[in-house]
């Protein structure tokens, strides 16, 4: 039981950098004035979208498995 909490906390621990990638990636796009680097944090904070959810999919996913064992 004691690996499953481990695991658990690792794909929180992902789940919150993922967010965190996507805010800093949104205020970097929001600090030049060059519109070239703007658009290109915009997109990458656009990209980092869907990641968090993907973390947050494997951890219930791993819930129901073990639930399921």
């Amino acid at each position: 039981m004691k690996g499953d909490t481990g695991t658990s906390d690792i794909l929180q621990l992902a789940y919150g950098t993922e967010q965190l990638a996507m805010e800093l990636y949104r205020q970097f796009s929001g600090m030049w004035e060059d519109e070239e680097f703007s658009h290109f944090w915009r997109e990458f904070s656009e990209e980092e979208r869907s990641h968090p959810e993907f973390w947050r999919n494997l951890s219930v996913f791993g819930t129901i498995l073990t639930t399921i064992s």
